[in-house]
């Protein structure tokens, strides 16, 4: 693929115009257009053809929006609004999805051949069962950019941490957001009097180096739930109402556990965690 390609047409004399030169102009424009319209998008998503919805193509009312998506590497125009009421019954196991047509026209060639040289694809809604190269599910379709960077920029699963520390014991889920690069975590802790009497920083466990905070450790809360059993810390004092945590550059997950008066709490957070 050029970096660029175009042709000059200021020069006088009679422009040599052929198929070659067509081609090139073609190839020219539809590479910009699908560089522009991956712009974005992963290489899973690419390779695996899922289709992706650049603009339009969407629902208002009972209307579904005329539009444009990329799939299987081309643009394809979804021409016409459709009103979704009037869609087809679905049978068994069926589901709503797109279908990509091409229709062919031909033309007259100088030796009086007729080869089908203009090539239409375009899309619509029907029902069906089976996906295949001309039919795909709506469930499958993302769009961008405001579905695909909540779908797409943040990792498909979560990492599971399983915590037994020192009279602590729960489970951390975790995942990053490579888009706007965030850390959700989330967790439950089980606190008992086995931790110490005096305020110490726990450590529950330590994520990969993709997941640390880039210059600075970060401070968030886990919170206990109040309710007819709040519980005291150990010299009686105070009630325990939440716990420092903190997630420091080494990867370290530190929380400040506190020693429950008797019994034991649970605690629970859920944060989004900037990395910069």
């Amino acid at each position: 693929m050029n970096i660029r390609k175009e042709i000059d047409f200021s020069n006088t004399g009679g422009f040599p115009l052929t198929q070659d030169t067509l081609e090139y102009m073609q190839e020219g424009y539809r590479e910009v257009l699908l560089a522009l319209a991956t712009y974005g998008i992963d290489a899973t998503t690419i390779s695996t053809n899922i289709p992706v919805v650049l603009t339009g193509m969407s629902i208002v009312g009972n209307i579904y929006k005329a539009g444009w998506l990329y799939y299987n590497g081309a643009v394809i125009c979804f021409p016409n609004d459709i009103n979704i009421t009037g869609l087809p019954a679905l049978g068994g196991g069926g589901v709503y999805g797109w279908v990509v047509t091409e229709t062919d026209t031909p033309l007259t060639f100088n030796d009086a051949s007729t080869p089908n040289v203009m090539k239409l694809q375009q899309a619509t809604i029907a029902a069906g069962t089976t996906l295949g190269s001309t039919f795909i599910p709506l469930s499958t379709t993302l769009h961008y950019p405001q579905e695909y960077f909540l779908l797409r920029g943040k990792e498909a699963t979560e990492t599971h941490l399983s915590v037994s520390a020192g009279g602590i014991s729960g489970d951390v889920y975790y995942r990053k957001n490579i888009m706007n690069n965030t850390l959700h975590i989330r967790g439950n802790l089980a606190i008992t009097t086995s931790v110490s009497a005096t305020p110490t920083y726990y450590n529950l466990g330590t994520l990969a180096a993709a997941y640390r905070p880039a210059s600075q450790a970060i401070p968030f809360k886990a919170l206990f739930r109040y309710h007819l059993s709040t519980l005291k810390e150990q010299s009686g004092v105070d009630y325990i109402r939440d716990l420092n945590m903190e997630l420091d550059t080494a990867g370290l997950l530190n929380v400040g556990a506190l020693q429950p008066a008797s019994g034991s709490y649970g605690v629970s957070f859920n944060c989004i965690l900037p990395l910069d």
